[in-house]
Formats: C-alpha cells, sequence, structure tokens
C-alpha cells in the first residue's frame, strides 16, 4: 500500500524550522482571536504519524504572520545559529533519518 510508505525523515533545517514556527506563532498575539494550540503545533508530533491532510481537514489559519514573512525570519535565524543549536538539530535529523531507515526495511 503506497499510502502506508513511511514518511520521510525531516531535515535539520526542517526540525529547526517547526521549532521556530511553533515559539514564534506563541509568542504573537492573533489577529483572529484564536491561540496557537494543538490545532497548529507542529513540533513533538510522532514522524510516523505525521499525514497529508487535505485542504478540508486542516485547521484554519491563525492570522497571525503570512507564510513568507514566518520564512524569511526563521531562515535568517538558521543562518546565524550557532554551532552548538545548529548540532542539536543535526542530532534530532539523525535521529530522523534512522526512524525512517528502520520504517522502510520493515514496511
Amino acid at each position: 500500500d503506497p499510502r502506508a510508505k513511511p514518511k520521510r525523515p525531516l531535515s535539520a533545517y526542517n526540525l529547526f524550522f517547526q521549532y521556530e514556527r511553533d515559539f514564534l506563532l506563541r509568542s504573537k498575539p492573533s489577529k483572529k482571536g484564536q491561540s496557537h494550540d494543538e490545532m497548529h503545533r507542529t513540533i513533538n508530533n510522532n514522524p510516523s504519524e505525521r499525514r497529508n491532510r487535505s485542504k478540508t481537514v486542516r485547521p484554519p489559519p491563525h492570522g497571525k504572520i503570512g507564510f513568507a514573512e514566518l520564512a524569511r525570519m526563521i531562515g535568517k535565524k538558521w543562518k546565524s545559529l550557532d554551532d552548538e543549536n545548529r548540532e542539536h538539530f543535526q542530532g534530532l535529523a539523525a535521529i530522523e533519518k534512522k526512524r525512517y531507515v528502520k520504517e522502510c526495511s520493515e514496511w
């Protein structure tokens, strides 16, 4: 079953992006009165359980910041990230890759 194929591992940058996105969204007030709750949370999700969500089941937009602005902010932070913090996310990416290889061998 192609849908059961393991989800690809996230890179160190992808993991950093998730972390920073959650941090920034929690620290910004919402224009629409919505909080950054479980519906918009991206970190601490089990990668094996990530799924493709169609537009009909996605949560409503948070209205706090546009994706382009968010990506520019996070990209700038990633470029200036010190070696210690970068190594942390690279270690998380290595764990992701091990998970993926293991799940592929079982698939």
